[in-house]
């Protein structure tokens, strides 16, 4: 991969001194409270990525990026282009509400997010924002186990482009153009991405095209006004279980696309020195299409899956400096979900909410913030949940001692609801989810803030939660029966000593489980224990050179060739990997990474085997 941003979201972060750039202390966090925040008057658990960190790293997939980070596991089905879900706290992937320019992208259809997930890319990105924990105070269903929020890049400076080109193991090739500047008064950035990978088995050829595109218009120093756009259009070979004792029920032969498109328009307008006001109207709709042909020696005579999906939302905020030291967020959201499948017709359900919060510095270096929602769902009902957060900074040892507790919710989607398919029978009697959830933590800024250590131990209770429920050997339906718990330790070290010298890791142990009828078991593809680590030193300002690790553990997955189903350990494994990039001049920089450099073979899904080794090589030119 070889792409260049250039990004105003860090600028601020500190100076170029030999004490550290970038100092994580100055980072400002938005998606924690809904206004930009100091990290030192954070309560919440959370991480953030920045475009130039996942440039410098050459991470291009969103699923990647996010397997660097604490509490969060992005489980893909085999090689490139399969279905995938993240996890957050070891919840289900379903409770991980992902958000892009501050639009929901979890559908009625697809609550996980898979289709989107699988062919998401990290090109023309500000930042990432995770938070983590019960977030449906501020962002209603979807957020119990928390919040993924990407932001495309805002453009700056003179106009500028780079055309890049890679070509690597598998036959694989990228190539697109990224592009961002200042004409006259308006900022603008867009990019297109094309890339394809035959991967390493039969029928398991993907490619995908992504985009994306954002303006911004100031009309005075107080009123502005902007687009985004962003899309992914994938085609994917889909060759299923490798086993053979699953080759009856698994077809070798599929084929699977999926295709998301976002659009949102937003005003920002800065009524008075105390009032701040926010404007959004959104869309998102995807399609993902699964084709299975017939396999006469199984007696198989083939299917087709189609499910589509669209979110329209509006969203209306408010932010008012009462004080100083104290400033209420207050807003309403109206969201409509439609979609169908073949197992029924379009159906659609909206929902409206209002949301107030307060953010207090009660004394010096302590903030507090609480905050209360309701949501009205068209048939899902009514949902009150409620969040409170604090977080004191002892300034003589830069010691930050933090936690919080919150209640989220989801209501249950249109599949859920809706499906007259009798092997699966929708259920329109379904009540949301519910959660209630904790974290505590500690923060430790070293050397000038050029270090930061986090540890938090956090719990959470998902009570409601939707389950399917046999009515015969071949026919069922769903209910609320059964409930859940997760508890864990999450701990993060970012280090960035010198302007050239960046390394993060990341350490989660998760315990998962849910109940049925009284008895508890371990929920499946959730890692017990996950490890990352990137490290990357540029030498002599042209030569980067960075190395990066993934370690799961003691992972469990359902083996369905049992009736019932089995869960099985899968093995734990190393991923290992390698890049660098020499900046030749100003306009023409070279790059090489190695995936798996230690040729692991493993499993994070039954039957899907990862890729192996695979090395790339590119080139890109700026102008």
């Amino acid at each position: 991969m070889a792409f260049l941003l250039v990004l105003t979201a860090t600028d601020a972060c500190g100076d170029d001194s030999d004490t550290g750039s970038n100092s994580p202390m100055d980072r400002v966090i938005v998606t924690a409270t809904r206004t930009a925040l100091d990290e030192s008057q954070i309560g919440s658990a959370f991480s953030q990525l920045t475009g130039e960190e996942l440039q410098t790293e050459q991470i291009a997939d969103l699923k990647n990026a996010l397997n660097t980070t604490p509490g969060v596991f992005s489980l893909e089905t085999g090689a490139r282009g399969g279905l995938t879900t993240v996890s957050i706290r070891g919840n289900d992937p379903s409770y991980s509400l992902i958000l892009v320019d501050g639009m929901r992208v979890n559908t009625g259809i697809f609550d996980n997010a898979e289709p989107f997930l699988a062919y998401a890319q990290t090109f023309n990105l500000d930042t990432i924002d995770i938070v983590r924990g019960p977030y449906s105070t501020l962002y209603g269903s979807d957020a119990i186990g928390g919040v993924i929020s990407a932001v495309t890049h805002e453009g700056s400076g003179a106009p500028k482009a780079t055309v890049f080109g890679e070509y690597g193991t598998y036959d694989s090739i990228r190539a697109g153009i990224i592009s961002d500047g200042v004409i006259g008064k308006i900022h603008y950035s867009f990019d297109y991405v094309h890339d394809e990978t035959a991967n390493a088995r039969f029928n398991n050829h993907l490619r995908e095209d992504g985009y994306s595109f954002r303006l911004d218009v100031p009309f005075t120093p107080d009123l502005t006004f902007g687009v985004t756009a962003r899309g992914e259009f994938g085609r994917y070979g889909e060759p299923s279980s490798n086993r053979p004792v699953d080759i009856p029920f698994d077809d070798p032969h599929g084929k699977a696309t999926g295709e998301t498109n976002l659009f949102t328009v937003f005003l920002n307008w800065t009524t008075t020195d105390w009032w701040q006001q926010h404007f959004l109207v959104g869309g998102f709709n995807e399609r993902y299409t699964f084709i299975d042909p017939p396999i006469p020696s199984e007696f198989f005579t083939g299917t087709v899956y189609i499910g589509k999906a669209f979110n329209l939302q509006t969203d209306w905020q408010n932010t008012f400096q009462i004080t100083s030291k104290n400033v209420a967020v207050a807003g309403a959201t109206y969201y409509l979900e439609a979609g169908h499948d073949n197992s029924f017709p379009l159906q659609q359900e909206n929902n409206f909410a209002a949301y107030l919060q307060d953010q207090w510095e009660i004394l010096p270096n302590l903030t507090l913030i609480a905050g209360g929602r309701y949501d009205h769902y068209q048939l899902a009902g009514d949902a009150f949940t409620y969040r409170f957060s604090g977080a004191y900074l002892f300034d003589a040892t830069k010691t930050k001692l933090r936690a919080s507790y919150g209640t989220a919710f989801k209501a249950p989607n249109l599949f859920d609801t809706f499906s007259t398919s009798p092997f699966a029978l929708g259920n329109r009697n379904l009540k949301p989810e519910t959660s209630q959830g904790y974290d505590v933590g500690i923060d430790q800024y070293l050397w000038s803030s050029g270090v930061t250590l986090s540890v938090s131990f956090f719990q959470n209770y998902i009570h409601d939660v939707i389950a399917f429920v046999p009515t015969s050997p071949v026919t069922g339906t769903y209910a609320n029966q059964n409930s859940g718990e997760t508890y864990g330790l999450e701990s993060e070290i970012r280090a960035n000593l010198t302007k050239d010298w960046q390394t993060r890791a990341a350490f989660t142990w998760t315990e998962s489980n849910f109940t049925v009828a009284g008895v508890t078991q371990r929920n499946p593809d959730i890692p017990r224990y996950l490890l990352s680590l990137d490290t990357n030193y540029k030498f002599f300002h042209v030569l980067t050179v960075g190395f990066g690790a993934l370690y799961s553990g003691q992972q469990v997955a359902a083996d369905f060739s049992f009736s019932p189903a089995k869960y099985v350990r899968l093995n734990d494994y190393w991923v290992l990997r390698t890049y660098a990039r020499w900046e030749l001049n100003d306009h023409i920089a070279f790059t090489f990474r190695v995936e798996n450099l230690s040729d692991q073979h493993y499993y994070t899904t039954i039957g899907f085997p990862a890729l192996g080794t695979a090395v790339f090589g590119g080139a890109e030119v700026r102008f």
